[in-house]
């Protein structure tokens, strides 16, 4: 008891209302010994039997749900959905079940021009055991304006990008790391006999610091642009560049 009041700043009197709370929510703590030799411990035959999600947790999960609707008709999303049904059931709102009903309707989305990825559920759960396995992959891949081609890849992130999935991976015979839109996947193979290391130096946020978008590279330079007065508050309300410098002039 000692160590909890110096950890968190407490006092006797504050600890014990606690320690009340904690037990309120049937969390079983037991309480041995007087002053500065009293112990705390959980009962040790506990086991939480359901998750502690406030209303604010579960309102945050449906409106992250909402922001992949252009993955319906996948398994991916199949996936989020079975598992926010779960974690719904489970959730312990204490009485406020009457403030999470019709979230879905509450709070939503809205869509954008998307990616069509209902075609491209088995290419996703292909890509998705990769990443989590670590296997390589082949796949032929076709440009927009270019011949279909055949790569060994070895993927490192799946992103989303402005309604699509793109897959961040390694080319392993041109020994660079690309990018590829999911969509223009023909086919993807995984090698399930076979494994990679994940690179430790690896940051996928470094590679788009210094990019517009998804696709990054070629040099950086400095880029002057002017705005006239009407259309200059818009373009102060968003962050388009993490380097952005914005300033009035005459």
């Amino acid at each position: 008891a000692q160590e909890l009041m110096t950890r968190f700043g407490l006092d006797d009197r504050t600890l014990r209302r606690y320690l009340s709370d904690l037990k309120d929510i049937d969390l079983p703590v037991l309480s041995l010994g007087r002053g500065d030799d009293r112990r705390l411990s959980l009962d040790p035959s506990y086991r939480r039997s359901g998750v502690q999600l406030s209303l604010l947790e579960l309102i945050s999960l449906r409106f992250g749900r909402s922001l992949f609707d252009f993955l319906d008709g996948t398994d991916f999303a199949d996936g989020m959905d079975d598992a926010l049904d779960t974690l719904t059931e489970m959730a312990v709102l204490g009485g406020h079940e009457d403030l999470a009903l019709d979230l879905d309707r509450k709070f939503v989305a809205v869509p954008e021009h998307r990616k069509d990825h209902t075609a491209d559920a088995d290419h996703i759960d292909e890509l998705l055991s990769a990443l989590l396995y670590r296997n390589p992959v082949y796949a032929h891949y076709a440009k927009v304006a270019g011949p279909m081609r055949r790569y060994q890849l070895r993927p490192y992130t799946l992103a989303t990008y402005r309604q699509g999935l793109y897959l961040i991976a390694l080319d392993v015979d041109d020994r660079r790391i690309k990018t590829f839109a999911v969509d223009r996947f023909r086919n993807v193979e995984r090698i399930r006999g076979e494994h990679f290391e994940y690179p430790d130096d690896y940051r996928p946020d470094t590679l788009f610091k210094d990019a517009f978008g998804i696709i990054s590279g070629g040099p950086i330079v400095d880029v002057v642009l002017r705005f006239n007065r009407r259309v200059s508050p818009y373009i102060r309300e968003r962050i388009w560049h993490a380097t952005q410098q914005v300033e009035n002039v005459d």
